[in-house]
């Protein structure tokens, strides 16, 4: 339900603790989970899904919907260590 990015566009996979945000539409979504378990509200935040690709994620909800997004909305990646 949003951009996605190959964890090979990052340099390597990030980790829990690691710098990684997204910013779209004025939002920064900077958490990044290893699992929609570890999300304890509906807030947005990232994950590495099970095929690889950084998502924007919100347990039990809809990211685009979250973050007001449309088919081809622009995005900030930033990574950091």
């Amino acid at each position: 339900a949003s951009d996605v990015y190959k964890r090979q566009a990052l340099g390597s996979s990030p980790k829990p603790g690691d710098t990684v945000s997204i910013e779209v539409n004025g939002r920064k979504v900077s958490r990044l989970l290893r699992t929609f378990a570890d999300a304890p509200d509906d807030r947005p935040f990232l994950l590495l899904n099970s095929a690889g690709y950084l998502e924007i994620a919100v347990r039990g909800g809809r990211a685009d919907q979250a973050l007001g997004l449309d088919p081809g909305s622009q995005a900030l990646l930033t990574v950091g260590r």
